[in-house]
């Protein structure tokens, strides 16, 4: 094997081992059984919620192995698995949220905030604090962002998709959007390693969901607030 290709391989395997104790054990931890990372994939994509995978999946394993005694078996296990998985969602939650409060710097080790930081140009911290405040607005206001902010979806399509008018939907996504932009604004960077916020598809994006807010349509916000 050619030195170089050798040094190039050690260099990705001691990458396996940085960061923190829960991201080096998400590399090496098998399959798990009775799909809970099936399950934890399937509740962040359907409450549209902007949590990092692997964490989500060993923070919903712990929480099983947790309350595994506690399963007396009257309830279905499908059911069980599904309730447990949401709850450790919800505990991710809470987890980002105070770490944004506490002001908490991201590892130096592989981190999906990195990753994604980088192309957005933008600090990990502040995409951790953008990422938060998406997830504290209501349900139906993330999937409205998650469609035509992320995903760039047809906005007609979209409002199709979530049997709301053109309005309600971009009403919705603008919400979300403010709060995104306000916890990047809030969020001490250094300006001068990175270029303004938001990207020029974010920016985009803001230009069409233009709050075109009418009594009736304000009225469809309001609905689903978790």
């Amino acid at each position: 094997m050619p030195a170089s290709s050798s040094r190039n391989r050690e260099h990705a395997l001691r990458g396996l081992l940085l960061g923190t104790p829960r991201k080096v054990l998400a590399r090496f931890l098998p399959r798990a059984p009775l799909g809970i990372g099936q399950r934890g994939a399937t509740g962040l994509d359907r409450r549209s919620l902007a949590l990092d995978p692997d964490e989500s999946h060993l923070a919903a394993l712990a929480r099983v192995a947790h309350a595994a005694s506690r399963w007396s078996g009257a309830e279905p296990l499908a059911g069980w698995l599904d309730r447990q998985v949401d709850a450790a969602l919800d505990d991710r939650m809470r987890e980002e949220a105070h770490a944004v409060r506490d002001g908490a710097a991201v590892g130096e080790g592989p981190s999906v905030l990195r990753d994604l930081a980088r192309p957005l140009e933008v600090g990990p911290e502040q995409l951790r604090a953008a990422c938060a405040a998406l997830n504290q607005r209501p349900t139906v206001e993330r999937r409205a962002f998650v469609r035509v902010v992320l995903d760039r979806e047809d906005p007609e399509d979209a409002a199709r998709a979530e049997g709301v008018s053109l309005n309600a939907l971009a009403c919705r996504a603008r919400d979300a959007l403010l709060a995104v932009l306000e916890a990047f604004e809030s969020t001490p960077w250094d300006r001068s390693t990175t270029s303004a916020w938001p990207a020029p598809a974010v920016r985009e994006a803001s230009n069409q969901t233009q709050d075109p807010r009418t009594p009736n349509d304000t009225q469809g916000n309001s609905d689903e607030r978790s």
